[in-house]
């Protein structure tokens, strides 16, 4: 993916619009595009955290814990950023394709790297959406148990 696609794709992300320049290049160098097939396990729950989370370019991926399904992920949403801010660090739910084919991109941030200075925007981005995620399904009743842990 070129660059310029890359920076759209992200514009076109509700969660990851609107990052600056340095960031965004930032992001591309750490960054792989991947082609999965239908029923591909992208993440699998209980897993350690790979300093891995990824975007869906097109296609659409469900979540599951304990072999349940909670939710979808949908073009230009973020996933897998939770595990990041779990006490375990480990993934909490599987995440797989559930269309035809999707494309997603992963990127490849350390924890030290996504709490240094250069990545704070997208450091409280993703703690955003972890939150949501946490809230929305405690209040679906399928809470997950772990603990989330906010950077200092």
């Amino acid at each position: 993916m070129e660059y310029n696609d890359f920076r759209d794709t992200l514009n076109e992300s509700s969660e990851l619009a609107g990052l600056d320049e340095t960031l965004a290049a930032g992001l591309f160098w750490r960054c792989e595009e991947e082609i999965l097939a239908e029923g591909a396990v992208i993440y699998e729950e209980g897993a350690p955290l790979d300093f891995t989370f990824g975007m869906v370019v097109s296609g659409d991926l469900i979540v599951e814990k304990g072999g349940t399904i909670l939710s979808g992920i949908f073009e230009r949403q973020i996933f897998g950023e939770m595990a990041y801010f779990t006490n375990e660090r480990t993934r909490t739910a599987t995440i797989r394709v559930r269309s035809l084919q999707a494309i997603v991109l992963k990127f490849t941030l350390t924890s030290e790297e996504l709490s240094s200075p250069a990545f704070s925007t997208l450091r409280t981005a993703l703690e955003l959406q972890t939150w949501d995620r946490f809230v929305n399904t405690s209040q679906s009743g399928s809470e997950y148990p772990e603990m989330v842990h906010h950077w200092s």
